[in-house]
């Protein structure tokens, strides 16, 4: 069974919380560590001082594992913005004690860009950032975005990009949700993808049958029975290669956001006892669908 210590909190599942209040639900769910962001009302610190930030931090037995994100990463053109704010979020998460920021690629409809394009200023970017990430150490974090118009959509094109960098200090963000929507199968992560290059898992749940081309973040609640997108059959894929690092409720829904405090914490408890409960069960067990795990 998955440990309750692997579990963890993205501020997007409840963004109206304050900090507070958002630390106060992790451990009241028994939940210890959490992702902060840089994209929603208040900013990374909602207001606070770092100081002020991690004391409720450490009054919840809270621990910061990741910052999310820095945006565009992989566009050589705004690399000299993109430093400047790597440097600022740099700073901001080593003053709260966090040691991963993560590295989303850029996602337009306008990017006319071909494909060695792309991978070879994907691999400039990584590079360019190394001595930031290397004086801090910390990590970087690579997600792909599994939507047909992201710049970075599979996982093995992570991997090698990363690899191609030459920087220890990458790893990579293995998405439920974007696997589904992106091109990888459960068959190129079992025989091409390296799971040891996985620094976190994004978990998320979608509940009506629809095409993934035609699937959105608006759709993502959390992981249950009545999941279409194979969270469980993803999860259990990547135990059975030997993951053993955190997994991040990370989710978009405005039906979540709906909820009052009781029931967005009881959803949370009950998504994370169905995975510890079937990740273990033969897949029959589970009424999934095979949406992007065949």
């Amino acid at each position: 069974m998955i440990e309750q210590g692997r579990f963890a909190l993205n501020r997007s599942v409840y963004p109206h919380l304050d900090v507070a209040g958002f630390f106060e639900l992790a451990y009241r769910l028994g939940i210890r560590k959490v992702e902060l962001r840089n994209d929603i009302p208040g900013g990374i610190l909602n207001g606070r001082s770092p100081q002020e930030l991690m004391a409720l931090a450490k009054k919840n037995n809270i621990k910061i594992i990741a910052i999310n994100s820095l945006e565009n990463f992989n566009v050589a053109s705004k690399l000299p913005d993109l430093l400047r704010e790597l440097a600022e979020l740099l700073k901001v998460a080593t003053s709260i004690e966090c040691n991963a920021l993560l590295l989303c690629p850029s996602h337009s409809d306008s990017d006319r860009r071909s494909r060695e394009q792309i991978l070879e200023e994907t691999v400039g970017a990584l590079r360019a950032f190394r001595p930031y990430f290397e004086e801090t150490q910390a990590f970087g974090y690579v997600e792909p975005i599994g939507v047909k118009n992201c710049s970075l959509r599979s996982l093995v094109d992570a991997m090698s990009v990363v690899r191609e960098s030459g920087g220890e200090c990458y790893k990579i963000v293995y998405d439920t949700f974007h696997h589904v929507t992106g091109p990888d199968t459960a068959s190129t992560i079992e025989k091409e993808y390296d799971v040891s290059c996985t620094a976190l898992v994004h978990a998320s749940g979608v509940t009506r049958r629809i095409s993934p081309d035609q699937m959105t973040d608006g759709l993502r609640g959390l992981p249950g029975p009545e999941d279409e997108i194979g969270n469980i059959r993803q999860i259990a894929l990547l135990e059975k290669l030997g993951y053993r690092g955190n997994i991040s409720f990370e989710t978009f829904s405005k039906e979540l956001h709906e909820l009052d405090i009781r029931g967005i914490e009881e959803t949370i408890r009950q998504s994370v006892k169905f995975i510890q409960t079937m990740v273990d069960r033969p897949p029959s067990l589970s009424r999934e669908s095979a949406h992007g795990t065949s």
